[in-house]
């Protein structure tokens, strides 16, 4: 058998199977997107001392921005239909070099850090619901080099990665399957905050005069307001990173150079328009006073939805955040 004919041959059967239309491609870049900065970072935004006006352009620049981002990624991926994402757009551009070293460096350390990450987080958020057992207590002090404690909250880190080998198991299954699952999370994040936006954009603040309650700080002017604006941009830069990690799929996508790049776009203005509205919410609810006086390390959604439902409105967030964090995994 010649060379040729044993590419052919093993060619089919490597390959991977299209199943994926652009509205699962979209969700799916929704659902990367939406994780746990929508919650959080509208403290350090308010700390920034901007006005509401000017945290709700930082959103919708950064969105923008990330937006023209989505466009040249999506130029590239118009040229191929084959998987890899950046990798494969480092090799057509630069060669195999630089894309080796960039997919070496996503593989073995960028991705399965971040991956380690959101499931300990994910760990977390359950423990605080529900409290997890710790197995291995007695050995929590055993370390190595004296700052990793590898059966330190052992419970947590279990159901971590108990998450993280039932997503793997989910994705194994097969595109389609990986697909509904993937659509089923990002629906309950998105409805589990529109609920909140609801709430929040109804709830009646006023102060004793009956008036609306807004901020006394003054805003920052000339530089200072640039620069307190950039530093509000880079929170909301972290809470639309992933939306270029779509790309890597490329080979189960259903006609990948038309679906998606569009599936980049309709789901950064999707996550834009929510994060845009999310965050009007919780100054609605809260004046910037409230939110500036805040500890940097608390979550800010939890704050607001305790503010609304009282103490069940800190089971549905964590409930959200639970499903937020979750899906980022998938």
């Amino acid at each position: 058998m010649t060379s040729d004919t044993q590419k052919n041959h093993v060619h089919p059967e490597a390959s991977l199977k299209r199943a994926l239309g652009l509205f699962t491609s979209a969700l799916l870049v929704v659902g990367l997107l939406i994780g746990s900065g929508v919650f959080k970072k509208i403290i350090p935004m308010a700390q920034t001392g901007l006005g509401e006006t000017a945290i709700l352009m930082a959103w919708a620049v950064a969105g923008l921005i990330s937006l023209f981002g989505a466009f040249t990624v999506g130029a590239l991926a118009s040229l191929t239909e084959e998987s890899g994402g950046v990798y494969e757009y480092l090799k057509l551009s630069f060669g195999k070099f630089p894309a080796f070293l960039s997919g070496w460096a996503d593989f073995m350390i960028i991705g399965p850090g971040a991956i380690a990450a959101l499931g300990f987080l994910f760990a977390q958020i359950v423990n605080s619901i529900i409290p997890l057992p710790n197995p291995l207590q007695a050995w929590e002090q055993v370390s190595i080099g004296g700052f990793i404690y590898p059966f330190a909250q052992s419970g947590v880190k279990a159901m971590g990665m108990a998450a993280i080998v039932f997503l793997t198991g989910i994705n194994w299954l097969g595109s389609r399957e990986s697909g509904v699952i993937n659509n089923m999370i990002t629906s309950a994040k998105v409805v589990g905050i529109l609920v909140l936006i609801f709430l929040g954009i109804t709830y009646a603040n006023s102060g004793p005069s009956g008036e609306p309650i807004i901020s006394s700080t003054a805003a920052p002017e000339g530089m200072l307001f640039y620069s307190a604006f950039l530093t509000a941009m880079l929170s909301a830069f972290w809470a639309y990173n992933g939306w270029d990690t779509a790309a890597s799929i490329s080979g189960e996508v259903i006609n990948p150079t038309r679906n998606v790049p569009l599936a980049m776009a309709y789901g950064i203005l999707i996550v834009m328009g929510v994060y845009i509205l999310v965050n009007y919410a919780y100054m609605h609810v809260l004046p910037l006073d409230t939110l500036r006086a805040v500890d940097e390390n608390e979550i800010g959604g939890l704050i607001v939805a305790e503010t609304l439902l009282g103490s069940f409105g800190k089971v549905f967030f964590m409930i959200l955040l639970i499903v937020c964090v979750f899906g980022c995994l998938n």
